[in-house]
């Protein structure tokens, strides 16, 4: 199975204040609940028999929002361009923080765990002057030593 490719046991659908679909489910790739975009799903395939009680998947949807409320282990704030503002749109995770300014831009002001602190940081990364991350020190830390490893990979002297 290629990185891309996952075997999910479906939970249930979010429509966030997105206008896409996304899906909460159980990633026995990465052995957690994930969300995934709808729109990035190829193929749904049915296994039969149906696999009851081989991936500890939450009983019931109060369940599932109970354990995924528990987002305290940092708080993270990126201010961002307009441009920064229409990339994280398409992202659940930062879209449910994403507040935007009718004078333009926006922020992002928002609890993660430390499971997603990588993700955030690769993530933003690209925006480059598009977001500045002002809050948590973790996540400036992460960056700073992300732009370090990739300056000591190209500009190496030889």
């Amino acid at each position: 199975m290629s990185k891309a490719e996952r075997l999910i046991e479906m939970m249930i659908t979010i429509n966030a204040k997105l206008k896409r679909t996304h899906l909460a489910a159980y990633c026995t790739t990465a052995n957690q609940i994930r969300v995934f975009r709808g729109d990035r799903i190829k193929e749904i395939i049915e296994e039969k028999p149906y696999p009851k009680g081989k991936y500890p998947i939450p009983a019931s949807i109060q369940e599932y929002l109970e354990k995924t409320e528990v987002k305290n282990d940092y708080h993270m704030k990126i201010q961002l361009t307009d441009i920064g503002v229409k990339r994280c749109e398409s992202e659940c995770l930062l879209a449910s923080g994403l507040k935007t300014f009718s004078t333009g831009g926006g922020i992002i002001d928002l609890e993660i765990n430390h499971a997603a602190l990588e993700w955030v940081a690769d993530y933003i990364l690209p925006f480059g002057k598009n977001a500045t991350v002002l809050e948590s020190v973790a996540l400036i830390k992460l960056m700073q030593q992300k732009v370090y490893e990739l300056h000591q990979h190209y500009c190496k002297s030889e």
